[in-house]
């Protein structure tokens, strides 16, 4: 036994690398020193008659006992990784190469073991770097593109397909220059050739067109490897889009503060004329002056007024329109009757412009005699679109009237051949404010807000509104709307006052806070020898009315101290119910005038109130009672 152990002694001593030889059962029979020093340094006894499996860790004892049968089945050589252990039960990694030898008619297995822990280790540790690399890929959503130096695309990865611009069998492998456009292949060649240059990474944007809409992408390309580069491309197009939309609400805005100023520089310019037309003349009415005189400065301060309230009633329809209270109040119109009186109710602004001929309306032949509209904003477009066509023609002539542009549908029309709109201005001069642009410039007064009512009212009644202009030659302004024949209420028409009536025996109380508009609507009931009652607020008129139940008619002031007026009406209708009760406000609002008839009013006239509007009213519920 010693001479065979000195033997196999013999043929391990100068083995150059770590060495165990081992029986046919797994046993072994010997180890060189460099294997011992490998394991530890062992004794002899701590690995002679020692299972090889002994040394070997859980996770490789199965791939080792089928390396030693498929050694001793094939008598072919194995080479194998396996994690093995010291008697410590410290663990390392070995390469470990098993063939057949022969020693005195006996056959080993010669186990031959390099030390490849640190190799081991090495290697997991670059997987652990790899599948972190690839989950942190993997989390990224966008495009990812390898090319070479040349611009050859050699891989991809592609979350969402929809954003390539090609499919991917369509580019992989092929140049950037074979798929892209022109400008975006010489764009990436010319980035790689940077990253190529400097090392570093390098950020650029571009945008491509896909089924008819341009989409944007921005692109990080970084070096990976020797010779190649990642491109990780972004899809930025609704970013791009929103960046877009904010600079273009940021300008409209700028633009809307712009315009804002000049109306607000404009109002006042606009409001202070007429009131210093109003104040002055009122002061000169103080003097002692001729019946003719005192006449003359009664008219302008009458015009100045009607001046004022146009102004100051713009204001109020734009908030109106704002605020959703306008509705329309279908009719039925008499397109011929409505034309006429549009027609006579200009003929004095007519007559103001002797340079300018104003001709009678256009109506064709085969034109409706009536329709289902709004009347009252039909007229109001209408009679914007003439008066503006006299500002602004000093010289030539006003053509105005409708047509049948189909079977369905009116379009009216007004041309002048005044100063005509220059080509970038037909497209913004119904919106609010743009007359006011250069308002210290401006030779007409206004304050821009017409139009943009005009349009709003079309838009209403379901039509178009639009501008056909050359600048020095004239303009033409059309709206259309469509030919309705049902859905009318009825047209209500105020009868033109041709003498006051009188009703000595009626008593009329009137609730109105404000001194001077009481002594206003006074002055005018006066007229008709009624009885008038005072109530400085809405209380006042309920207890009033609990005293003298003989009260005929009720004019009501909204906004009154202490109680309301729709409190105050609501309280008298419950002591009276047949009593007739007038809202008489400043409030125009749709909303208002809800909540007074709501509240028990029989009607709603919004101030200022003529006097032939006041008298119609005291005559309306007071006339067939006489």
């Amino acid at each position: 036994m010693q001479s065979k152990f000195d033997k196999l002694s013999f043929c391990l001593l100068e083995f150059p690398a770590p060495a165990i030889m081992v029986s046919l059962d797994g046993i072994v029979v010997h180890m060189n020193a460099r294997a011992q020093s490998l394991f530890g340094d062992l004794e002899a006894e701590e690995y002679l008659n020692h299972s090889i499996l002994d040394f070997i860790c859980e996770d490789s004892i199965e791939p080792a006992r089928e390396d030693l049968i498929n050694i001793i089945a094939s008598n072919t050589a194995v080479t194998r990784e396996y994690h093995v252990k010291l008697p410590s039960g410290e663990a390392f990694w070995v390469e470990a190469l098993g063939s057949r030898i022969e020693v005195e008619s006996e056959v080993y297995d010669l186990v031959v073991l390099r030390d490849i822990t640190d190799m081991i280790l090495l290697q997991k540790e670059l997987e652990a770097k790899e599948a972190r690399t690839s989950a942190i890929l993997n989390a990224i959503p966008d495009l990812m593109f390898g090319f070479d130096i040349d611009g050859n695309i050699v891989d991809f990865k592609a979350d969402h397909v929809d954003d390539l611009y090609v499919a991917p069998d369509m580019f992989l492998g092929k140049n950037v220059s074979n798929i892209f456009p022109r400008d975006v292949a010489e764009l990436t060649k010319t980035i790689i050739n940077k990253v190529f240059t400097t090392g570093s990474t390098q950020t650029f944007q571009y945008s491509l067109l896909k089924n008819d809409k341009l989409k944007h992408f921005e692109s990080r390309m970084t070096m990976y490897g020797d010779d190649k580069y990642l491109a990780i491309v972004r899809n930025i197009t609704e970013q791009v889009e929103s960046q877009r939309e904010l600079q273009w609400a940021k300008e409209k805005a700028e633009e809307s503060d712009k315009l804002k100023t000049a109306f607000l520089a404009n109002l006042s310019h606009e409001i202070r004329t007429p009131m210093n037309g109003i104040l002055g003349f009122v002061d000169l009415l103080k003097d002692d002056l001729p019946l003719a005189e005192r006449q003359g400065y009664l008219d302008i301060i009458a015009d100045c007024s009607k001046q004022l309230l146009s102004i100051i009633t713009d204001i109020i329809e734009v908030s109106i329109i704002e605020a959703g209270q306008v509705k329309v109040i279908p009719t039925v119109v008499n397109l011929s009757k409505m034309m006429s009186d549009i027609f006579k109710s200009l003929q004095i602004k007519a007559a103001t412009s002797p340079g300018v001929e104003f001709h009678s309306p256009e109506i064709p032949e085969n034109s409706p005699i009536s329709i289902v509209t709004d009347e009252v904003k039909i007229c109001q477009i209408l009679n914007n679109f003439i008066v503006n066509a006299f500002k602004f023609t000093l010289r030539g002539s006003i053509h105005w009237g409708y047509r049948l542009a189909s079977s369905q549908e009116l379009e009216f029309f007004v041309t002048d051949t005044g100063i005509g709109i220059c080509a970038d201005d037909q497209s913004i001069i119904f919106d609010r404010f743009r007359q006011v642009e250069n308002y210290l410039t401006r030779s007409k007064n206004g304050i821009g807000l017409g139009l943009s009512i005009c349009k709003s009212y079309v838009e209403m009644l379901g039509g178009k509104i639009w501008v056909e202009s050359v600048l020095n030659q004239g303009s033409t302004f059309k709206f259309s709307i469509p030919i309705n024949r049902s859905g009318a209420q009825p047209m209500s028409h105020k009868p033109a006052m041709s003498k006051v009536n009188t009703y000595a025996d009626k008593v009329i109380l009137i609730a109105e806070d404000d001194g001077i508009n009481y002594q206003y609507q006074n002055t005018v009931i006066r007229k008709t020898s009624a009885t008038v009652l005072h109530a400085w607020d809405g209380l006042e008129a309920v207890e009033m009315f609990e005293s003298n139940t003989k009260i005929d008619l009720v004019l009501m002031d909204i906004k009154m101290p202490t109680m309301n007026g729709f409190e105050a009406t609501y309280r008298i209708r419950a002591l009276c119910p047949e009593v007739p009760i007038i809202a008489l406000t400043a409030y125009a609002l749709e909303h208002e005038k809800s909540l007074a008839m709501k509240a028990g009013c029989n009607e709603y006239l919004t101030k200022p109130i003529s006097i032939n509007d006041l008298l119609s009213i005291v005559d309306k519920y007071l006339k067939t009672d006489s």
